[in-house]
């Protein structure tokens, strides 16, 4: 197991539901021989202490994805409360204000951004990172699909 899960980093991450009642999740791309990519949620690996978990989101999803979000609520929290995931509705998507970083990671393939459709059969076809989002999205489909 890596050293990200006992690393003693808040970090903050968004369970995004478009619309379309589909969850976007980041695909990072295998950077070695023999690696699998991985869906992670996307948001923020650093929060400084004392900063505000959902300002700290808002700012994370419009850099790398260009995407405003309404935050519906904590959903889960893991590692001792140091990772949080908010469940968040998708308000508007411009491309254009992503960050200069986040377009050059996606240009590099490091990562790209992947729309799954809120089906048990997609969400386990994919190695979704940590394990608890994905029981986390598998135990709570049919409530997910009506956000």
């Amino acid at each position: 197991m890596s050293d990200i899960y006992f690393s003693d980093k808040r970090r903050v991450r968004a369970i995004l539901i478009t619309e379309k009642h589909t969850l976007i999740l980041i695909k990072q791309l295998p950077q070695k021989p023999r690696q699998q990519p991985m869906w992670v949620a996307p948001g923020d690996s650093i929060v400084p202490d004392g900063a505000d978990d959902k300002h700290i989101l808002r700012e994370a999803l419009l850099a790398q994805l260009g995407v405003e979000v309404k935050i519906i609520n904590l959903a889960m929290q893991l590692f001792m409360s140091r990772w949080n995931f908010y469940l968040c509705k998708v308000v508007s998507v411009n491309p254009n204000r992503r960050s200069p970083q986040a377009i050059a990671e996606h240009a590099n393939g490091l990562y790209k951004v992947d729309e799954l459709r809120l089906e048990e059969a997609v969400i386990k076809q994919k190695t979704i990172q940590p394990r608890a989002l994905r029981d986390y999205l598998m135990a709570n489909l049919p409530m997910l699909r009506v956000i």
